[in-house]
């Protein structure tokens, strides 16, 4: 018997902001990043953040369906 593989996809309301969930700026849903990579990046920010207000967020997803294209989830999730 097969069964069929359940989609890892998440919607672009589904992802968390890590700014209102821990005060960071990294979300890992797809759980490619180490710890030590995540809080590598979170430092990178912040310090950026500190010396010209520049704001980044790293977001990684295991699909970027029902978007139409990475593109499409991506400019969805800066728009929110």
């Amino acid at each position: 018997m097969a069964f069929p593989l359940t989609s890892q996809a998440i919607t672009v309301q589904e992802v968390p902001n890590p700014r209102q969930v821990n005060n960071t700026w990294v979300t890992d849903n797809a759980k490619i990043l180490s710890d030590k990579t995540e809080t590598q990046l979170n430092q990178m920010i912040s310090d950026l953040e500190a010396k010209n207000d520049s704001e980044i967020a790293v977001v990684t997803v295991p699909d970027t369906k029902p978007s139409a294209t990475p593109k499409a989830f991506a400019t969805e999730l800066f728009n929110l």
